[in-house]
């Protein structure tokens, strides 16, 4: 179980220092959990450059539906 004095440590953190704990939490727990991601390694993120086409039929569906709900 948590202290309150880790507790309140923690409120009193920066915005980076609380993503820095966070990060470091999760790397735990990934460790632990045996997932198989590596820290320090770099994994495929998939994007849509390069794929204009899907972007815009998003955007289009999108204004279609808001223009269908009227907002």
């Amino acid at each position: 179980m948590l202290s309150e004095f880790l507790i309140s440590g923690l409120h009193k953190l920066t915005h980076t220092d609380k993503l820095r704990a966070m990060q470091l939490l999760i790397a735990d727990l990934v460790l632990e959990e045996d997932i198989g991601l590596q820290t320090a390694s770099k994994y495929d993120l998939f994007t849509p450059y390069g794929n204009e086409t899907a972007a815009q039929v998003l955007t289009e569906f999108l204004e279609s539906d808001r223009n269908k709900t009227g907002q």
